[in-house]
C-alpha cells in the first residue's frame, strides 16, 4: 500500500489460483483455500504388539463391502476371514479355504477383491495358479478362472487383484513376469498384455496393481514393479506415467484413491502417502507396524491389513494434517517504481489452539524471484 490519500492494495491470491505461489505441506480446495496437507490418521488406538508382528512375505488381499463387511486373505494359513460390520466379530469365510488344491480350497491366498460388477468375492489363490470366485454371503464357489501354465488366461503365482468399473479384472501373473486382464465373465483379454509390453518396456516383474478408485471408464491402471517404480496405464494397457519409489524398503499394499496413492513401506513399518505426481505427502498418523494389503470404503476410510489372522484397522484418510507447510511467491510490487509497499495483512479466520503462522520477508533491488525456504517440511 502507498502513503496516498487514497489507499491501494493489491491481493496476492488472485481468484483463489495463488498467481506467482509455490508451497510444500499446503493443499488448496476447491474455493482456493490454503490448508496443511491432509494425512490418514488411525481411528483408535493401536493393538498391543501390533509393531511386533513379522513383516509379510508378499502381498495379501483386503476388500471391503458397501455394507462395511471386511475381508481378507490369511496366506500363510490358507484362509479367508469377515469381520461384520454390525458388532465387529471376526470369523472365517464360511465353506472357503484350509490348504489343498480341491476347488473352494486355497493354497497360499494373496490379492482379494469384491468385483464391482457381480456379486463375488475373488482371489488370487496363488499357491494352485488359478483365481477363484466365492459368494461373499455363503463362500458358495462361483467360478475358477486359469491353472498353471504360461498360455493367455493361465497363472504362475498370481499375487494381486484389481477391477474397473465395468468389471474388468486385472491380475498380477507374478511368476510369469506379466499382467493379464479377464472380463467379468472371465475371459483373458490377452490384447491389453500385449499393448503394455510395447509400450512399457521398463515394466520388468509386476508385484502389484491398483485401479484407481471412484472414476469411470477414463480411470488408470496403476503398477508397482519391483525395479521400484509405479508405472501409469489406461485400460487398454497404454503407458500414462511413471512414478519412482526407489527410497522405499520391502513395499506392499497399494491402493489408490482420487489423487492420492497408498503404500506400506515394511522397511520402516510406515504407511506412506503420495500425491498423484508422486511427490512424498507423508506418513499415515498413529499406525507403525507391517503392511500386507490396503483398501478405501465409501466414507472416507484407509483399512491396512497388518498380515496373517490379525485384524485390518481403519484410518480416516483426511484425519490429521502435516506438522507444518510454507507458502512462499514474488517478486511482488508495484508497476509503479514511486510507489512504496510498507505494509502485509494477512485476511483469514483465527488460528486453532497450538497453531501459529509467521510471515517471512526477502528484500532485493532487483526482479529476481527470492530463494526457496529453508524452513518448514
Amino acid at each position: 500500500m502507498n502513503e496516498r490519500d487514497t489507499p491501494d492494495f493489491d491481493y496476492l491470491n488472485h481468484g483463489g489460483e495463488w498467481p506467482g505461489f509455490r508451497w510444500r505441506g499446503l493443499e488448496a480446495d476447491d474455493q482456493g483455500a490454503l490448508r496443511l496437507r491432509a494425512l490418514p490418521r488411525l481411528v483408535d488406538e493401536a493393538p498391543e504388539g501390533l509393531d511386533d508382528l513379522p513383516a509379510p512375505a508378499g502381498p495379501g488381499g483386503l476388500a471391503i463391502a458397501q455394507d462395511g463387511t471386511v475381508y481378507w486373505t490369511d496366506t500363510d494359513a490358507h484362509r479367508l476371514w469377515l469381520r461384520d460390520p454390525c458388532d465387529a466379530a471376526v470369523s472365517l469365510v464360511p465353506c472357503t479355504g484350509g490348504q489343498g488344491a480341491e476347488p473352494s480350497r486355497l493354497n497360499l491366498p494373496r490379492g482379494l477383491l469384491l468385483h464391482p460388477t457381480r456379486a463375488a468375492l475373488v482371489v488370487a489363490d496363488s499357491g494352485n495358479h488359478r483365481v477363484q470366485l466365492f459368494a461373499p454371503a455363503s463362500g458358495q464357489l462361483l467360478d475358477v478362472w486359469g491353472g498353471p501354465g504360461t498360455d493367455p488366461g493361465r497363472f504362475n503365482r498370481p499375487s494381486s487383484l484389481s477391477a474397473d468399473a465395468a468389471g474388468n479384472v486385472y491380475v498380477v501373473d507374478y511368476g510369469n513376469h506379466r499382467l493379464q486382464k479377464f472380463d467379468a465373465g472371465g475371459n483373458v483379454l490377452p490384447d491389453f498384455w500385449e499393448t503394455v509390453r510395447a509400450s512399457a518396456p521398463a515394466l520388468t516383474h509386476p508385484a502389484e496393481i491398483a485401479v484407481a478408485a471412484g472414476t469411470g471408464s477414463d480411470s488408470l491402471v496403476y503398477v508397482r514393479d519391483e525395479g521400484g517404480a509405479i508405472i501409469v496405464f489406461d485400460q487398454a494397457g497404454n503407458y500414462h506415467s511413471g512414478l519412482d519409489l526407489s527410497d522405499m524398503g520391502n513395499p506392499a499394499g497399494l491402493v489408490v484413491s482420487e489423487s492420492s496413492i497408498y503404500i506400506g513401506d515394511n522397511q520402516s513399518r510406515r504407511l506412506l502417502h503420495y500425491k498423484g505426481d508422486g511427490t512424498r505427502a507423508g506418513e499415515a498418523l498413529g499406525y507403525a507396524g507391517p503392511v500386507a494389503a490396503l483398501a478405501v470404503d465409501a466414507d472416507e476410510g484407509l483399512w491396512v491389513s497388518p498380515g496373517g489372522a490379525a485384524t485390518p484397522l481403519r484410518l480416516q484418510r483426511r484425519g490429521g494434517y502435516v506438522a507444518n507447510g510454507i507458502l512462499w511467491g514474488g517478486p511482488f510490487g508495484s508497476a509503479d517504481k514511486a510507489r512504496v509497499w510498507h505494509r502485509l495483512k494477512a485476511l483469514g479466520n483465527p488460528l486453532q489452539a497450538g497453531a501459529r503462522f509467521r510471515f517471512f520477508l526477502h528484500t532485493a533491488a532487483t526482479d529476481t524471484p527470492p530463494p526457496e525456504p529453508q524452513v518448514g517440511t
